[in-house]
């Protein structure tokens, strides 16, 4: 029998793949889900999208991606808030041209009302 823990990483980590399945899948309605009110959604050239304006992109069809290889390599629950470390690589499709991008991230997941969300990510560039 998992813990209460075990069983709360297990679901976070469940849901971090389900939240890079609806990038791939340019599932606005998913995402939209899984990305909490206050979210902060850093991209590897310092910008900062809020839920609204991040969400906008994939409607606009500004943004899509493809091919991603998500790689988790620790979740960690402290009580209402979940710690996601992993390994991306994609190809992406954006305004500016398309890009593969290999990063490594961080991800916070707050729990609030029984649900986990996301609400902060931050990616590192790494080499390929």
């Amino acid at each position: 029998m998992m813990t209460d823990r075990a069983s709360q990483t297990a679901a976070v980590e469940a849901l971090e793949r389900a939240r890079v399945a609806a990038m791939v899948a340019a599932d606005t309605d998913a995402l939209d889900r899984l990305l909490h009110e206050d979210l902060l959604f850093g991209h590897t050239d310092g910008h900062v999208d809020s839920k609204g304006t991040y969400l906008a992109k994939f409607r606009a069809g500004a943004v899509r991606y493809f091919d991603a290889d998500h790689r988790i390599e620790a979740v960690r629950v402290f009580g209402d808030a979940a710690l996601v470390n992993y390994r991306l690589a994609m190809r992406a499709e954006l305004a500016s041209g398309s890009r593969q991008l290999n990063v490594a991230a961080l991800t916070v997941w707050a729990l609030e009302q029984g649900q986990w969300r996301m609400v902060a990510h931050q990616p590192t560039v790494v080499a390929a």
